[in-house]
């Protein structure tokens, strides 16, 4: 039977094929969109998708029966379900019955605040509002992508809530930036994401604790922490989660034709050649690995200290000034170095603007901590950088924090760390860590330096 798969795969490819070129065309709605077109016409002719989510150049817009693939802003591909499109973005309506337009409620959520408040009081719902700076802030790009526009949380919620996004981006309008603001001014908020509970009047009921609830994945944590607080608050119950769906029923096999039994004894000789090739190769490949089992396999050298490497280059001590002129990941090389120093193994982040490290301690598996590294010529670090950080420990439930910074920090940004839990490193403070981790008779004086 293993021979028969080729040919019926590419007799329901070319079935499936057909149906996609063709199915378009009975589909009730807007026309099917041909590779090619540009995420302009996908929103024009369909609308605003449920969700949106990127990885690198390439886009994923979800639509209610399917989804729409864009890279580098044209259409690669579209998959629906069946013979269904998304149906035509209706016209405007005329002043009798104006429509909202579609950007201000993308995703289920709306960013008119002030109109989101209308909506509540007129239908006495409460409002979940979520505070997210998407453009410079990597935890708020997070909880958008995993959370905020996936149909599981947007389905949870928007029975007993208005769901208001209030976006404090350098991208927003001005009038809109500053309306923003003011709310969250108003409400004090100062950690990006932020979710809170407001009543139909804009009173402060609750504020969502993202960091203790538990779940297997990141929306799973939330959408629990929602809930919890939902019953704490005793508000109306919310709708029962979806069951998983159903396992679709395995089709009975038709039979299969003569010429098809033909072409299938074709291909079952091509893959017993195979086979025996591949056999051959395991058998040549377990005889390699006995003999080389039977060499001495030398054993590895004993891994150095952090403070046996200083000392072998007792004389090239970094100063201050020195440092200041590192890039980045020389200041993260020595801030690893100096973790190693008390006791933390380090799990360098690849590829990642808001944080560095993980560290942990031996024989656990928990992160204890994350740390984050700039360079000298990157200035003195801001609060908002320091928020940064602490929302990044936030999704990640790690409690202690380490921001490395050769050129300093500002004094909001000194008491923002002090309140939570995240230590600070300056030029002069990694010199004298430096010194620290040295034995002392390998230690040597320097001058001091005056930076200007």
């Amino acid at each position: 039977m293993e021979g028969f798969v080729a040919p019926r795969i590419l007799c329901s490819l070319g079935l499936l094929a057909a149906a996609l070129a063709g199915g378009g065309l009975c589909a009730a709605g807007a026309p099917p969109l041909a590779a090619g077109a540009t995420r302009e016409a996908v929103i024009e002719a369909y609308g605003a998708p449920l969700s949106e989510s990127r990885l690198g150049p390439r886009e994923v817009l979800r639509y209610a029966h399917g989804l729409v693939i864009v890279e580098n802003g044209r259409v690669v591909r579209t998959e629906f379900q069946g013979k269904s499109v998304p149906p035509a973005r209706p016209a405007a309506a005329g002043p009798a019955g104006r429509r909202e337009p579609e950007a201000r409620t993308g995703g289920g959520w709306n960013s008119d605040a002030e109109a989101a408040g209308a909506e509540a009081g007129r239908l006495g719902l409460p409002m979940l509002v979520w505070f997210a700076g998407s453009d410079w802030s990597p935890a708020s790009r997070q909880f958008r992508d995993e959370v905020a526009l996936q149909g599981e949380f947007v389905a949870a919620f928007r029975s007993r809530y208005v769901l208001v996004r209030v976006e404090l981006s350098d991208q927003e309008p001005g009038k809109e930036l500053a309306a923003n603001s003011r709310l969250r001014e108003r409400l004090g908020v100062t950690v990006y994401p932020t979710l809170m509970v407001l009543s139909s009047g804009g009173e402060n009921l609750a504020r969502i604790d993202l960091t203790r609830a538990a779940g297997e994945t990141y929306a799973g944590r939330v959408i629990a922490a929602v809930r919890e607080m939902h019953d704490l608050l005793g508000l109306a119950p919310l709708p029962a989660p979806a069951p998983p769906a159903p396992t679709p029923a395995v089709k009975a096999e038709r039979p299969v034709p003569a010429l098809e039994r033909v072409a299938g004894g074709l291909l079952s000789g091509g893959w017993q050649t195979v086979s025996a090739l591949g056999t051959g190769v395991a058998v040549a490949t377990g005889l390699f690995w006995l003999v080389w089992r039977r060499r001495r396999v030398r054993p590895a050298p004993p891994r150095r200290s952090f403070s046996e490497r200083i000392a072998e280059r007792a004389n090239e001590e970094p100063t201050w000034p020195e440092i200041l002129e590192w890039p980045r990941h020389r200041v993260a090389g020595l801030a690893t170095g100096i973790a190693e120093s008390e006791g933390f193994l380090t799990e360098p982040i690849p590829a990642d603007d808001s944080c560095d490290l993980r560290l942990r301690r031996a024989g656990e598996s928990d992160t204890r901590g994350l740390v984050r590294c700039v360079d000298g010529q990157s200035g003195m670090v801001t609060a908002r950088q320091i928020r940064g950080l602490h929302a990044h420990m936030a999704v990640e439930a790690v409690g202690f924090g380490w921001f490395v910074s050769p050129a300093g920090f500002s004094e909001e940004a000194r008491a923002f760390a002090e309140a939570n839990t995240i230590r600070l490193t300056d030029g002069p403070r990694l010199v004298a860590q430096v010194r620290e981790a040295k034995p002392a008779e390998c230690r040597v004086e320097r001058p001091a330096v005056r930076v200007r």
